[in-house]
């Protein structure tokens, strides 16, 4: 902006302000020194008015009191006379009064109101200067009584007129102080405000853009200083706007070279600011046009794309920089789409909002054509599975809106694949092609006909009332299908089979709709084609449950959320940790931790169970290493299902396991399957086993007993050792069937060479029977439940034999009734139990010789043990046991079933004492004993 130069009026000149100023501060300071002046002044008369007065009153006491005493008229005249007329008083009157104040007498100007006492006395100068004359009294005394008084007239006329001539020099001077001040402070501001002028006239240079010219200034004071800066300043300036004229020139060349339309607004207003040139060509305007243009102008005008939008995103731009495609328009009216970058930046103390702006047709072009591609099948153009599955939806949830039904039919073509093989690919697509066009006719435009791939199709039906109203569709469907196509020289003929399901179902997304229809498809093949086949969905029910099923697992898996917990295996002779067995266990984030019972069933007949397999071989190979590095050198027993070791490569992948190991040493690892599984193929699993052992790995035959167990059984199959079932293990103190059956195992192991180890083992009586037995080898909760790897080499370590195994006997072949005795009579004791808790309806034998146990006592131990005293003491506790049961059923019977259940304790006593007599028998009829 250009400042045109003017004159400054005298009155608003610096000088004159100066002289002003300092007039009126010299003005106060002189009025407050003639103020105090005049005080001072003042004060003196005051003071030299008391004085006088002080020396009359003497002077008079002593001219009159003497006469007034005497009462002496004419004597107190002629003294008063005096008194006034005397140049050295300066008494301008004088009244003479007595005690009781009669006038005695009054000489010069005595006015009457002074003469009736009416007339106030003077109390300062200032009251008396009306008149000039100070009215006072002074008492007249005589040797020290008061006679009368004297009040006289004490004129100030010489002291007034000092005082004014004091008064009129300080006027005088103060008014030549002021004069020359003028003076004095028009020189200083002459001298001080002359080179202000020549900075006046730079800066109208300055304003003038005009910074050639510099301030000659000859003083090195303040100002020349001033000068000096002001002409750096001005260098300076003139720099920085050549710096800046060519900043602008090229940020104006590159601001109109850019590949990019340019937008510069207003940011409160959104008015356009500036453009650049590539704004111009990709608007087809000038920039002057451009600046002329509104928001409305360079709008497609239609939702989403409006002026009302355009200023929205203007606004959100105050949230941070905003990016989005925008349908722009061209003056000529054609539409383009642009790619928009706005950004909100300062231009000098200007807040802008800047906007990129890049014309993107051809990329939505493409991508429009990416879309059709990746929606639509490139052969036929219909809508491929992706377009299918946003179609379904859709579909679906209309018709969950609408209460209507919407069909799926999957529909396959009978036929097709023998005409691409016997005429090639190309006949084949264009066969595609035909049908496809006539399926298309055959349905409702608002039917959607999708090509999943090959010569398989899938239409989505919508809004129809009930299932009947979907028929006369798929009939045309299949009469498309089924009309001969011309393709060149040929006729070709097909038919379709297609499945059918129904929507809404409960609990069915889109998947499985599809799923639905692809099975019912089947169906209508299997029923001899050209046809359609609708789904029953109870049917299915359970089927699909099992399958979901399967892919939780699976996902389970690919997650991690399975885990090995390892049991052990111990000697319960020596104490030693023999070994551990891997015991896989779910840890779902929903459920918690799941036993393998969960869960393997349903993966039994499934691939999944390999691949749950082969995780638990690594796995378990794993924390081998691991132990060992921790000093912990055990083998791990892994359970292998029916389906893992029937596979034909199951050895090649059991070695590259092994290989994928190579810390592990293969006899570290033992295989446990199960006696039913390995039936399913005896001769297979027996080769798998003589391979695995070749590599160093041992079996192990798992729950013996359950299967179908034979010598030839036995005798086939290369196992090392025989887990004997815990069924039969857990029941044996309680079932002397169980206890034949774990009898009989053992000895089938060691005729055929094997170990046997016994599973089941929950409590100490079990070890201590499984010893007896002569089976020192053993798991179960009574010795540890599974846990997790890093709890068992701690446990390991503090594992110890219980005081009550130890030094227990193998009871001889002729002594095992002992055992069975003991079993019996523990059957009997909770047969009496459960009578009396009404868990029975008849007691078991109470008379003393017709239990088994009393059996017993009379024939076999008479004839083997009847000369060892303890025999004795198990006859009298027996005998003791039959009575007490014989008193408790009595009470039952009378009603009275608390007294009788209150005494079971006592029946459980005599029989720990009786079992204990007989293992104090065992321990005696051992060999050794």
């Amino acid at each position: 902006m250009v400042h045109a130069a003017a004159t400054i009026p005298w009155y608003r000149s610096i000088r004159l302000r100066l002289v002003v100023t300092a007039v009126l501060v010299e003005a106060f300071m002189l009025t407050i020194l003639l103020a105090n002046s005049y005080r001072l002044v003042s004060d003196a008369l005051e003071s030299q008015t008391r004085n006088r007065l002080a020396a009359l009153a003497p002077l008079l006491d002593a001219a009159l009191a003497g006469r007034v005493f005497q009462r002496d008229h004419s004597e107190i005249t002629a003294i008063s006379k005096q008194l006034v007329s005397s140049k050295y008083t300066e008494i301008s009157y004088i009244i003479v009064l007595d005690q009781r104040g009669d006038l005695l007498a009054s000489v010069g100007k005595v006015t009457p109101q002074l003469l009736s006492g009416k007339a106030p006395e003077d109390r300062s100068v200032v009251a008396a200067l009306t008149d000039l004359t100070y009215d006072t009294s002074v008492q007249l005394t005589l040797q020290g009584k008061a006679v009368g008084s004297a009040r006289f007239g004490l004129s100030l006329a010489d002291l007034i007129a000092l005082r004014g001539a004091v008064l009129e020099q300080s006027i005088l001077i103060a008014l030549g102080e002021i004069v020359l001040s003028l003076l004095l402070l028009a020189s200083g501001g002459y001298l001080i405000t002359r080179h202000i002028s020549s900075l006046v006239s730079a800066t109208r240079r300055i304003a003038s853009a005009d910074y050639s010219t510099p301030i000659t200034i000859p003083s090195r004071d303040e100002i020349g200083l001033l000068a000096d800066n002001f002409n750096a300043m001005a260098a300076t300036v003139q720099s920085r706007i050549a710096q800046l004229a060519e900043s602008e020139s090229r940020f104006r060349s590159i601001f109109d070279a850019a590949g990019d339309a340019f937008f510069i607004h207003d940011a409160e207003s959104g008015q356009l600011l500036d453009v650049n040139r590539r704004m111009c060509e990709m608007y087809g305007c000038t920039r002057e046009q451009a600046l002329l243009l509104s928001l409305a102008d360079l709008s497609a005008n239609v939702a989403p794309y409006t002026p009302v939008e355009a200023a929205e995103k203007l606004r959100l731009v105050r949230d941070g920089p905003q990016t989005f495609d925008w349908l722009a328009r061209r003056l000529d009216g054609q539409l383009f789409w642009v790619e928009v970058n706005l950004r909100s930046a300062r231009i000098g103390t200007a807040h802008r909002i800047i906007a990129l702006v890049r014309d993107i047709s051809e990329r939505k072009q493409q991508q429009s054509y990416l879309e059709h591609i990746a929606h639509h099948d490139a052969l036929t153009s219909l809508p491929n599975r992706v377009l299918l599955a946003d179609r379904l939806n859709q579909a679906m949830v209309h018709a969950q809106r609408r209460g209507q039904l919407l069909a799926v039919a999957y529909l396959d073509l009978d036929g097709f694949k023998a005409i691409n093989d016997r005429h090639g690919h190309d006949t084949g697509d264009q066969l595609l092609i035909v049908l496809a066009t006539r399926m298309k006719q055959a349905l409702r435009e608002c039917d959607t006909l999708a090509r999943l791939g090959g010569d398989e199709f899938v239409t989505v039906l919508i809004d129809l009332e009930n299932e009947a109203a979907g028929v006369p569709m798929l009939t045309r469907l299949l009469a498309a299908v089924s009309q001969p196509v011309p393709v060149g020289n040929l006729m070709l003929q097909v038919s379709a089979s297609i499945g059918v399901s129904f929507y809404p179902q409960e609990a069915v997304d889109a998947d499985q709709l599809l799923r639905q229809a692809d099975q019912a498809m089947y169906q209508a093949k299997l029923a001899g084609k050209n046809r359609y086949h609708v789904f029953d969905a109870k049917q299915d029910s359970h089927i699909r449950g099992h399958h979901e099923s399967l892919e939780r697992i699976r996902r389970a898996l690919t997650q991690g959320e399975f885990v090995l917990h390892y049991q052990p295996k111990v000697n319960m002779r020596t104490g030693a940790v023999i070994g551990a067995e891997a015991l896989i266990r779910w840890q779902c984030p929903e459920r918690g931790l799941l036993p393998p019972a969960v869960f393997l069933p349903v993966i039994e007949d499934h691939p999944l169970a390999i691949e749950v397999g082969e995780w638990v071989f690594n796995t378990a190979l794993t924390q081998i290493t691991l132990w060992y590095g921790q000093g912990l050198d055990i083998p791990v027993s892994v359970n292998v299902g029916a389906r893992q070791i029937q596979q034909a490569d199951f050895v090649e992948s059991l070695r590259a396991i092994l290989a994928a190991h190579p810390d592990v040493r293969p006899d570290r690892l033992e295989i446990e399957v199960l006696e039913t599984s390995a039936l399913e193929d005896l001769s297979h699993v027996s080769q798998v086993m003589d391979a695995c052992r070749m590599i160093g790995i041992s079996f192990a035959l798992d729950d013996f007993g359950t299967g179908y167990s034979s010598l030839t059984y036995l005798k086939r199959l290369p196992v090392s050792m025989l887990k004997i079932d815990q069924s039969f293990v857990r029941d044996m103190l309680d079932d002397p069937d169980d206890l034949s059956i774990l009898d009989g195992v053992l000895g089938l192991a060691a005729a055929f060479n094997r170990q046997a180890i016994a599973e089941g083992v929950e409590t100490l009586e079990h070890g201590a029977m499984l010893l007896q037995l002569g089976c020192e080898l053993a798991q179960g909760y009574g010795i540890a439940r599974p846990m997790p790897a890093d709890e068992f080499p701690a446990w390991a370590a503090a594992w110890r034999v219980d005081p009550s195994w130890c030094n227990l006997p193998v009871v001889s072949r002729a002594d095992l009734p002992l055992l069975y005795a003991g079993v019996d009579h523990r059957v009997w004791i909770t047969a009496i139990e459960n009578f009396l808790r009404g868990q029975r309806d008849t007691p078991p034998p109470l008379d003393v010789r017709r239990c088994r146990f009393g059996k017993w006592l009379d024939v076999e131990s008479r004839a083997n043990h009847s000369a060892q005293p303890v025999f004795q003491a198990i006859e009298q506790i027996h005998q003791e046991v039959h009575a007490l049961a014989a008193v408790m059923v009595d009470l039952q019977s009378q009603g009275r079933t608390p007294e009788a259940l209150a005494r079971l304790d006592e029946l459980f006593g005599l029989r720990e004492s009786l079992l204990g007599q007989l293992q104090v028998l065992i321990r005696r009829s051992s060999p050794g004993a």
